[in-house]
């Protein structure tokens, strides 16, 4: 068998180690772009099931004042959530914010389900006072998550590289929100 003669062009040689590391940094770089957005896409699911916890109870909470609950029952109910919220300590009811909203939520619910076992049609005015103040807590949580959202994950990934403006962005949306 005879020797084979090593031709190679040095110039060639060059320019395919230049395109192979080019072609890996490209990876390098999509790699890169693939974990911030499964990163993104994570803190959305765990945002989403939370929002999807608070919607199906109040969905529940709902249904039980709308269609199950007989107004003998349900004004026990109404006040044991109230008063079981009153019970808390002052550093729990910060945490529980959102329950304490709550409270406000079930006490339309039952104006609603008051009306609806009176046979009792309150005037357009009437029901958007009570449908507005049953919806407002849930669509300012919602809003301000979407804000915080946007400002977190705008110019560069706000959420790991924080800065100034960052800080009084999310202390804006989240500790002092503007009312609609």
């Amino acid at each position: 068998m005879p020797k084979c003669k090593k031709i190679y062009n040095e110039t060639l040689l060059t320019f395919a180690k230049l395109a192979s590391n080019k072609l890996q940094n490209l990876y390098q770089k999509e790699l890169d772009d693939i974990s911030r957005e499964n990163c993104k896409m994570l803190l959305l699911d765990i945002m989403s099931k939370n929002i999807k916890k608070v919607v199906s109870m109040t969905s529940a909470i709902d249904d039980i004042y709308d269609v199950y609950g007989k107004i003998k029952e349900l004004e026990p109910f109404t006040s044991a959530i109230e008063s079981a919220i009153d019970k808390l300590p002052k550093y729990m009811k910060l945490c529980h914010r959102g329950l304490l909203e709550m409270k406000n939520v079930v006490k339309i619910y039952f104006f609603e389900a008051k009306w609806y076992h009176q046979n009792y049609v309150s005037s357009m005015k009437e029901y958007m006072t009570v449908a507005l103040d049953c919806l407002h807590p849930i669509l300012m949580g919602i809003l301000n998550l979407t804000h915080a959202i946007d400002v977190i994950y705008k110019y560069e990934d706000g959420y790991t590289h924080v800065g100034i403006v960052l800080k009084d962005f999310v202390v804006s949306l989240l500790v002092n929100p503007m009312p609609l």
